[in-house]
């Protein structure tokens, strides 16, 4: 991810783009360093802040790529635009939101778009409550539960109405900050065992207060790129199928899914309303959905990534554009002159489809 949107950003004329390494990374550098690439390898925290601080300083523009965990990418972020650097990711306060998954349940719920029903878990629990599901509403919003705000208890009781989906066989146990498939975990509801194992998880990893549960929706995961502007129109790219293992290691994913017309549509229509309500989202972002096997053609919005994604690598040999010249074009930190043309038309994609594995690698699903 990371070397792709730096050979992106290379193929910029005049661009130079510096970047910070990690040392037990440098095996993996995949650009040779240059005039114009400066790849400053560092071997401890303490040097990462010191050159952190010094790039910045120097840079017209700066994207950080870092995990919504423990609030990290947004407090980068917020050094960034307190240097007066343009920043190309979206606004703290955006991302913040969106890394916060209860949070954002509950502002999906408030905005009526569709999504899992979200709670504190109750680890004074000997196991879930089996008598959980969850079916979407009439106008298929956001999912109900009982109780309100933030308090653990009744964290596991979920209102179940009648239709829609069957009452849940399983949980999915996430941290409420978590990034990249960490600690998150599927429960049976008839199995306290693993109910326990997944609390002695928990507390190992000392992030027992931040776990969130939802009830388990069999269906096929999706993920969707999009670059949003600072003003003007989102462009949304093609929707992609996510690869996960049977507990949730991401895999990798294929670019395009194969979906009817009508799950395109919807699940367009999905992202552009949630993008909406979202003020400060900017440059590229990811929206992970699920197509309920229960009614394919209704997605729910499962999370939204504020940053850059892995599906990137993938995205951009799909794109006759330069992806990363848009995005800079999109929040302006630079003259126009150093942007190509072609790199502001409308966005072309490629027929074919790409595959791509959880560490970037990818090839055409046609290619021997």
């Amino acid at each position: 991810m990371l070397w792709a949107v730096v050979d992106d950003l290379l193929q910029i004329p005049g661009c130079h783009v510096s970047t910070t390494l990690d040392a037990r990374l440098a095996h993996d550098v995949r650009l040779t360093e240059s005039s114009r690439c400066r790849i400053e390898i560092v071997s401890n925290a303490t040097a990462e802040q010191r050159l952190f601080h010094e790039l910045v300083a120097d840079s017209d523009a700066v994207l950080v790529i870092a995990p919504e965990t423990d609030g990290q990418l947004a407090e980068r972020v917020r050094r960034v635009l307190s240097s007066g650097a343009k920043s190309l990711n979206c606004s703290p306060e955006a991302i913040e939101l969106c890394g916060d998954k209860l949070r954002l349940a509950r502002h999906f719920e408030a905005h009526s778009l569709a999504t899992l029903s979200t709670r504190v878990v109750d680890w004074s629990l000997s196991r879930p409550v089996a008598e959980v599901g969850a079916s979407p509403p009439p106008e298929g919003n956001v999912f109900q539960f009982s109780g309100g705000g933030d308090a653990p208890t009744p964290a596991t009781h979920f209102e179940v109405r009648e239709g829609g989906f069957n009452p849940s066989p399983a949980w999915v146990i996430k941290p409420r900050d978590g990034a990249g498939s960490w600690l998150t975990l599927r429960v049976r509801t008839d199995s306290p065992e693993e109910w326990q194992r997944a609390a002695a998880a928990y507390a190992a990893a000392g992030v027992a207060h931040k776990a969130l549960i939802q009830p388990f929706v069999a269906g096929r995961p999706l993920s969707v790129g999009c670059h949003c502007p600072t003003n003007g129109e989102i462009e949304i790219f093609p929707i992609g199928q996510q690869r996960l293992s049977r507990d949730f290691q991401y895999l990798g994913g294929s670019i395009p899914a194969s979906l009817p017309t009508r799950t395109e549509v919807a699940v367009h229509d999905l992202v552009r309303r949630a993008c909406a309500t979202i003020p400060g989202l900017k440059g590229h972002l990811g929206f992970d959905l699920l197509l309920p096997d229960a009614d394919p053609t209704r997605p729910l919005i499962v999370e939204i990534n504020p940053r850059l994604t892995t599906s990137y690598v993938g995205y951009r040999r799909l794109s006759a554009s330069n992806l990363a010249a848009r995005w800079i074009h999109n929040a302006n930190p630079l003259n126009d002159a150093n942007i190509s043309p072609r790199s502001l038309t409308p966005l072309e994609w490629s027929p074919r489809r790409i595959e791509f594995d959880a560490s970037g690698n990818t090839r055409f699903d046609d290619a021997p």
